[in-house]
């Protein structure tokens, strides 16, 4: 077991970190944009789900771009785009 501890380094562990916060912050920002558009707007649920989903991971991925896998060489366009369509 100690092995394995032994293998990890600590830049992997912080990425992992802020993948985390990452996914955790966007994924509340689905849920309020999700109550805030069915409740306060009127839009029907289905509707509000797409959008907010849309949104958040959207935004995930920019955010993950930026902040968590900074020096990836793809163009962030092109990996938007390869993003959205997998």
């Amino acid at each position: 077991m100690r092995d394995v501890f032994s293998r990890i380094d600590r830049k992997g562990i912080l990425r992992f970190f802020k993948y985390t916060s990452v996914g955790v912050g966007t994924f509340a920002l689905d849920l309020v944009l999700l109550y805030s558009l069915t409740e306060f707007f009127g839009v029907q649920y289905l509707v509000a789900t797409a959008v907010s989903f849309t949104l958040a991971v959207s935004l995930n991925f920019f955010i993950s771009s930026y902040f968590v896998f900074r020096g990836f060489t793809r163009s962030l366009l092109h990996a938007y785009v390869r993003f959205l369509s997998a």
